[in-house]
């Protein structure tokens, strides 16, 4: 189709539109000329106010489409659809990283310049720097774990965990500055001798944390890696026979990768840490699994989608195996 055929297909299809505005243009300017005209123009100006009524009147249905109530609907389905897409999600999630980097990157600076202007002089002006430390100990890994990306997240298992150890760590390191904010204010006007001490035994206080954060991440990767590896051998037995004890032992092992995937990587508490993967994708996985275990050995492919994901796993356990943690 040619640019013209184009161009005069949508005049002739839209053109009515045009006549509400010229029917509003044509009664507005009747009216604004009625006041000043000779007795012609007032009559020009009362034949465009009622004529501009009249084609306003008649024209204004072809604009229905455009109201408010039904543009309103058009923009909000179009709006959902592209907000529900793949593409946005992802782009979401890719903003809700950088909201956490930022976060982060501002708390570890907040603490750097805390820490290098320090003011002996006035040790009770870290009142205000001990509720900011207490806050941030207290709502850091809430504000992560609202800015996790819901999306793929096999394929952002990777980032999950490094950013669920990250977020303990800053979180255990402002708690643990905010006691020794509290114990400078009180400690340094009466014992100001004590002051390297309680801040050398703060500072590995940190450092053991911190250590115990990254060791318990390391052994849990370790854990899954070698239980997701007796899944995907037992799930390839299974597919080369129907023994029922090779089912019971699927079983058994599967039981053993859902318990792994539900532990939290950064912390023993369970209302406090991050679980290995979202429960959304432990249910997904476990379906893929139970059609595996009844599908197999009859269709060969049935197993194919579970361990593609079990793949997924160790791939991103692999880079952390650590087993002398």
């Amino acid at each position: 189709m040619s640019i013209r055929s184009r161009g005069t297909g949508l005049v002739r299809t839209h053109w009515r539109l045009v006549l509400f505005p010229v029917g509003i243009a044509a009664g507005t300017w009747g009216n604004a000329r009625w006041d000043y005209g000779t007795v012609p123009d007032k009559a020009v100006s009362l034949v465009c106010v009622f004529g501009g009524i009249v084609l306003a009147g008649r024209s204004a249905r072809h604009w229905q489409a455009f109201t408010l109530p039904g543009l309103r609907a058009d923009i909000s389905e179009r709006v959902s659809a592209r907000w529900q897409s793949p593409e946005w999600v992802r782009r979401r999630g890719d903003v809700q990283i950088l909201l956490w980097w930022a976060a982060v990157a501002a708390i570890v600076l907040y603490g750097w310049r805390l820490f290098l202007n320090l003011d002996t002089a006035r040790p009770t002006r870290y009142l205000g720097d001990t509720t900011n430390l207490m806050s941030i100990w207290g709502l850091l890994p809430i504000f992560a774990e609202i800015n996790e990306p819901k999306d793929a997240p096999l394929v952002r298992l990777h980032g999950r965990i490094s950013r669920a150890v990250i977020t303990r760590t800053v979180s255990n390191a402002a708690g643990i500055s905010m006691v020794g904010a509290m114990v400078y204010m009180v400690v340094l006007p009466e014992y100001p001798a004590a002051v390297l001490t309680v801040a050398v035994t703060l500072g590995v206080a940190v450092v053991v944390s911190s250590h115990k954060t990254w060791t318990r991440m390391r052994k849990l990767c370790t854990r899954v890696h070698a239980d997701v590896q007796t899944l995907v051998r037992d799930l390839e037995e299974l597919a080369d026979s129907p023994d029922e004890t090779k089912r019971a032992a699927l079983v058994r092992s599967w039981d053993e990768v859902h318990r792994d995937l539900l532990t939290r990587i950064d912390s023993g508490y369970w209302l406090l840490g991050r679980a290995f993967l979202p429960i959304d994708a432990v249910t997904v996985l476990e379906v893929k699994v139970a059609t595996a275990l009844d599908e197999l050995p009859h269709n060969k492919n049935a197993g194919g989608d579970v361990l593609a994901d079990l793949e997924a796993l160790l791939a991103v356990c692999a880079t952390r195996i650590d087993t002398v943690a």
